[in-house]
């Protein structure tokens, strides 16, 4: 449980674990290992997937809540690990990205931009999951939205040379085909 303050009383908000986070990951894995064949298997495979992702921005909801109150705080007294630069965080998995840093904002003109972008995005991965091609496999990903703050949270996929084909594992040093 994160310690989260609040303008009144401090209260508790429950944060997912790094397994509920794998446990819905591996779920989705899952379900895009599968070939949907047919107009009613695309149909139950989309469900599926809308259920997973759901499960997943519930997952991800109290994490943004809780960097949001405590974005005031020092670094050292904050609930979820804030990675080298001011925006990134790490927790149980999950990286979580603000959308509306003063890079993005000074680089697309406006803060609406910058969340705008995460919306395309989203659709993007959208359209990439519709294509229902089987073992094409992704992170989950989410925009989520606290007090009007968007930020981008995905699962932090667990690569090594031995489970990937085709991508990298060191910030695109090194491409890999496996």
């Amino acid at each position: 449980l994160g310690n989260v303050p609040s303008s009144g009383p401090t209260r508790m908000i429950a944060l997912p674990t790094a397994t509920e986070i794998l446990q819905v990951h591996y779920r989705c894995q899952g379900i895009l290992a599968v070939l949907a064949d047919t107009p009613g298997k695309v149909k139950y495979r989309s469900q599926m997937l809308s259920d997973v992702y759901q499960e997943f921005a519930d997952l991800c909801l109290p994490v943004v809540e809780t960097i949001v109150r405590e974005m005031q705080l020092p670094p050292e007294q904050r609930t979820v690990t804030l990675l080298g630069d001011s925006d990134t965080y790490l927790h149980a998995g999950l990286v979580i990205r603000r959308a509306t840093t003063s890079s993005s904002t000074s680089v697309l003109g406006s803060r609406e931009n910058a969340s705008k972008i995460l919306s395309h995005e989203r659709k993007a991965m959208g359209c990439v999951l519709s294509a229902n091609i089987v073992d094409l496999h992704m992170p989950l990903s989410v925009k989520v939205t606290y007090v009007g703050q968007p930020f981008w949270v995905h699962t932090r996929l667990p690569l090594s040379p031995e489970n990937l084909v085709y991508g990298n594992i060191d910030t695109a040093k090194t491409i890999v085909k496996t």
